[in-house]
């Protein structure tokens, strides 16, 4: 027999105040963290791990041998973009090392049991579910409470900036005509637009302010558009300043699954016909589309699931399916660049992953639209957002899930953003056309369409993404160079790889 023995006295949901530690259930959008309560009877023999898993999260915690009573071990996993139920499991010692093994030869960490399976937990309707399934394991499921708002946006912050396209040309060429474009960071779902202003300048002939176009069937997003005709090739700058305020998002899951089919087929309005509809880029219509949509929820998933639902099975599955991919310099590009091209080559970026995300989800009626724009600190990046009648625009972020759970067991990222607040959206969908000219992605400026003997020396996109401070929340921040200098645990790889959309067809001068 050996010398010593676990017994657990309580673990639950807690939160720390003025160094105390309580029970409580967190709202969405706060820290998650868990308190373990038990007792060392005897002397161990070696230290030995603590474990917490929350949902595929773990932290190991080192217990030395010379700890023997009532043992009280909290940890926070933080703020976790998650919501519904969420299964953790504590351990003592599951490596077996209280014996006198090795800590640091442990076997692998056990897998948390898995919510579809059954597993080890309790999957009761009660507000708390605990269960201790061995004399060294407990199990239970936080429910996180959600917000009274079905789309609820906390913590705004007001961000400021400008993006601009630069333009030297070759000496000696004349201007037949020439056209730049560039979105409007416009009022919607969780950003709400100040400000904003656009000038364009040639060197000594044009300096001149430029009014936005609305949106449009040809042009789903208001947008800047300048064209000139025969002038002289001279340096061009075209720019817009704007002012924002943007917001974290999360959702009341429950309220979102009153939204039914029937209300999704009786939706009236130009957005909603825009965002239910093919693309260049999103073949929402296309079998292969429709196949893996019936292939992930069953052919009859209407009469199953609501929309809610629905768009959150597809999500996950997504995110299982897509390998995230973006091309080292001078590399091949493995990435899928429309939604079947994605849904084939089981690759793509940001971009990627909202590109299928949204094409499923218009394939099933659900209107959809990517969102794409800049972090603070001007790195790019791309998600999406659907909507559900008398509820709202719903964020989604593939990519982002991804780096929580490489596999899509959890929905994370789905309705639920912490870091929302600190990047800006400069386009949402993807068809961008004013007369002859369009483009499918205006991340940033697109352009210049040119004609003449003019040829471009130099063609120079910047961007400035800068927080206005007002007041302290818990977010991203940037140093006085404009550089992340903290950030949440897990985010989209584009970011630090300088992910960036553009349409290439759109970046070709033509010389007559």
């Amino acid at each position: 027999m050996p010398a010593y023995n676990f017994i657990i006295v309580d673990a639950y949901t807690s939160r720390s105040f003025k160094k105390r530690v309580a029970k409580y259930t967190p709202l969405i959008g706060e820290d998650y963290q868990l308190t373990f309560k038990y007792k060392v009877m005897g002397q161990p023999l070696g230290d030995y791990y603590v474990t917490f898993d929350l949902a595929n999260l773990n932290k190991n915690v080192l217990v030395s041998k010379s700890k023997t009573g009532l043992q009280t071990i909290t940890h926070n996993f933080g703020r976790i973009p998650l919501d519904g139920e969420i299964p953790w499991q504590i351990q003592v010692d599951p490596f077996s090392t209280a014996g006198g093994a090795d800590p640091n030869k442990s076997p692998a960490k056990p897998k948390i049991p898995d919510l579809s399976t059954g597993g080890l937990v309790n999957k009761s309707s009660k507000q708390s579910d605990l269960e201790i399934t061995t004399k060294k394991n407990i199990t239970g499921i936080l429910r996180p409470q959600a917000p009274a708002n079905s789309v609820d946006y906390f913590e705004t912050v007001r961000i400021k900036g400008s993006q601009q396209i630069n333009i030297t040309f070759k000496p000696k060429g004349q201007i037949s005509k020439m056209a730049l474009m560039m979105a409007q960071p416009a009022t919607a779902s969780w950003q709400a637009m100040a400000s904003s202003s656009c000038t364009a300048n040639v060197s000594g002939i044009y300096n001149e302010e430029v009014k936005p176009l609305l949106a449009t069937a040809d042009r789903f997003w208001p947008l800047y558009f300048w064209e000139i005709e025969k002038v002289a090739a001279k340096s061009t700058v075209f720019k817009q300043d704007f002012i924002v305020e943007v917001n974290n998002q999360r959702v009341n899951g429950s309220n979102l699954r009153k939204a039914t089919w029937a209300k999704l087929e009786a939706l009236e309005g130009n957005d909603f016909t825009y965002y239910t509809q093919p693309e260049s880029v999103i073949e929402s219509n296309n079998a292969k589309i429709t196949n893996f949509v019936k292939q992930v929820l069953g052919a009859k998933y209407r009469t199953k699931l609501q929309p809610y639902d629905a768009a959150r099975q597809i999500f996950q599955a997504i995110v299982k399916h897509v390998t995230y991919t973006f091309p080292e310099n001078g590399a091949e590009d493995m990435r899928g660049h429309t939604s079947v091209e994605v849904l084939d080559k089981k690759r793509g970026d940001c971009g990627g992953f909202s590109l299928l995300i949204v094409g499923c989800l218009r394939n099933m009626g659900i209107p959809a639209r990517t969102a794409c724009g800049f972090w603070i600190g001007a790195s790019a990046h791309c998600w999406c957002e659907f909507y559900l009648p008398g509820h709202g625009w719903i964020l989604c972020d593939g990519s982002a899930s991804k780096s929580w759970s490489e596999y899509g067991e959890y929905a994370y990222c789905f309705g639920n953003q912490f870091d929302l607040n600190s990047r800006i959206a400069f386009m949402r969908g993807n068809t961008f056309k004013v007369g002859e000219y369009e483009t499918s992605w205006l991340q940033g400026p697109a352009g210049p369409w040119l004609t003449g003997t003019a040829q471009t020396e130099e063609v120079l996109h910047k961007h400035i993404v800068e927080e206005v401070p007002t007041y302290k929340v818990k977010r991203l921040v940037t140093n006085s160079s404009g550089k992340r200098i903290r950030k949440m645990a897990f985010q989209c790889p584009c970011e630090a790889r300088g992910g960036f959309r553009l349409d290439n067809a759109a970046l070709k001068s033509h010389h007559e």
